[in-house]
Formats: C-alpha cells, structure tokens, sequence
C-alpha cells in the first residue's frame, strides 16, 4: 500500500529519465519546475498548518507533485507538434499543470492568516483570564472568611463568560454541586478546570471518566486527582500504552495512588523525573526504594530523598503496605 502511493511519482521520474535520454527534452524544465514547485508550496503549506493529522499530506505530496510534472509534460509534446491546437493544448498544459502549486500557495496562505487570527484570539482570551485571576485574588483577600461563598456565587453569576470560569474555576472552595455540572459542559476547556479543582468530588471524577466522548482529554487530571476512585486509577495505569504516554509522574505525584499501581511504576521506571517524584511517595516502602535505586540509581545520585530513605531502611525489614491500599483519603470537609 505504502509502494503504491508513490507509484505514480517513481513513474514520472523514470518518464523524465527516459525522455531526457532519447533527446526529446522540450518542456522537461517547465515540467520539472511544475513538479518541484508543487513539492515546495505543498511542503511549506503542511509544515505551517497545526492540524493533528497534517503530516499525513507529506506521504501524499510526492504523488501530488508528479501530477503536476506529467500535466506539464504534455507542453513539451504539444511544442514538437505544429498548429494553433497544438499551441493551445500546450498553454493548457501549462497552466493546468500551475494551478496545483498555485493552489496550495493561496491555501498556505490562508493557513498562515487563520493561524494569525487564532493566536491573536488566544492572546486576547489569555491576557482576559489573567485578568479575572487578579480581580478574583484581590477580591479574596478582602472576604477571606467568605471565600466557599463568594467563588460559587462569582461562579454561577459568570456562567456565560468562558474567560471568568477559566479563571475561577480552579480555586478551591467552589460547591461540590456546581464543579459537577460545570464537569458536564459540552466546552471541554471549562470542563477540564472543574475536573482540576481540588474540591470536586469522586462521584463527579467518576461520572467524567465514563461518560465524556473524549475521555482521554481528562486522563492527566484524572491521574492527579486526589478524589479519583483507586479503580479508575488502576485502569488508568493499565490503558496508558494506548491512551496517552507520561501518565506515571501524574500517578507518582498524587499520594493517593494505589499501592498496587506505584509498586508497578516502580518496577518498570526508566525516566529519572518520575523517580524523583516515586521516591517522595507516602506508599513507597524499602522494597521499592530499593528497586527504584537499583533500576535508575545512577540517575539519582544527587537526590537527598532517595538517600535518606535508603539510610532509613538500611538493616531495617518494613513490612509492604497490602496490595491496592494507599494512604486514607481525606474528605472534602477534613481538606
């Protein structure tokens, strides 16, 4: 499948090789200039565009520029041929063989304003949270003793203005009930800050796990989570090679992870920064110090943590925290 998309421009390679060999070399020049411009613009206009899935257009460019070449060939047999037809195919040639290139220049062109235009929303968006973040820190520092209170109210009374519930809702002391439907909006932005908030609860961690379409969007939040139900999180640990990579220093950061999931994490750990992280975890016993220095050790020579741990376990048997327990999760009231 691979070798066939490329057929048609090994084709019209050994075309041009075998025209160039038999001396009949009129409109090689125009044709390969098409083919190569075709390549350029195409090339230019994929590399600027910040689709997911643009890199795919650089497996279908070779074929598309060879179109383009074979188009423009059709010029040079045009030009060896007399009479006014012959002199019209050829300017059709040409032109039809430019519209290609052409083509993808005006689409790159228009990918580069639209992206222009996104950054400039993205900053305009941006600057007005950071705006809100401050007027909501000042207005804190003056109702201290009322905070649960006035987040909420400020919450539902800015239920339209995206940029506010941006800011607002990752701050700690917003009702339980409200983060919930908050975590249920179709925008994902505002969903993923109600999911972040420290006060939301199991139920909602829950509810969001399962039912949002494009769960995978939360598992980094999920993992950090401290109210995320420990069977969520082992599904989580379980899934990670086909959902999303980077999951363990989410997992090794929140100190509810169950023990089953950060002995495994332990076991296979290759990356220094997840380590550092490991060795700080409340459900890491001696065993598992002691699999963390003998995997990744010389990485984290310079981690006091680690070496304090080790000392500490030195001639002394700890017995392992039973599997799937972690440390006792505090309610939202006792946080």
């Amino acid at each position: 499948m691979i070798a066939g998309l490329f057929l048609l421009s090994v084709l019209y390679v050994a075309i041009v090789v075998a025209l160039a060999v038999s001396g009949r070399r009129e409109g090689l020049l125009v044709s390969l200039g098409c083919f190569a411009a075709t390549l350029a613009a195409g090339w230019w206009h994929i590399s600027i565009s910040r689709s997911s899935t643009a890199s795919i257009g650089f497996v279908f460019l070779p074929s598309i520029a060879a179109i383009s070449g074979m188009i423009a060939l059709g010029f040079g047999a045009a030009r060896r041929r007399r009479g006014a037809l012959a002199h019209a195919l050829a300017m059709a040639s040409i032109l039809v063989a430019a519209v290609i290139p052409a083509t993808e220049v005006v689409a790159g062109v228009q990918t580069k304003r639209l992206n222009a235009r996104r950054d400039r929303d993205q900053s305009r968006r941006e600057n007005a949270v950071q705006k809100h973040r401050r007027e909501i820190r000042d207005l804190l520092v003056r109702v201290p003793e009322r905070r649960a209170d006035t987040l909420t109210a400020l919450a539902r009374a800015n239920r339209t203005n995206r940029e506010f519930l941006v800011a607002v809702l990752p701050e700690y002391g917003i009702d339980p009930t409200l983060l919930d439907t908050m975590a249920q909006s179709p925008d994902r932005g505002i969903a993923l800050q109600a999911v972040r908030n420290l006060g939301t609860d199991s139920a909602t961690l829950r509810r969001v796990y399962h039912s949002k379409s494009s769960r995978s969007y939360f598992f980094q939040s999920l993992a950090a989570h401290p109210h995320t139900p420990p069977d969520i999180l082992r599904e989580l640990h379980r899934l990670r090679p086909e959902a999303i990579m980077g999951l363990e220093i989410w997992f090794a950061q929140n100190p509810f992870t169950p023990t089953d999931v950060i002995d495994d994490i332990a076991r296979t750990i290759t990356d220094p920064h997840v380590a550092r992280q490991l060795v700080r975890h409340p459900a890491v016993d001696c065993a598992m110090l002691q699999t963390i220095a003998s995997r990744i050790g010389e990485a984290l020579h310079d981690d006091e943590t680690l070496a304090r741990r080790l000392r500490q376990c030195s001639g002394t048997e700890l017995r392992s925290p039973a599997a799937g327990t972690g440390p006792t999760r505090r309610s939202n009231a006792q946080r």
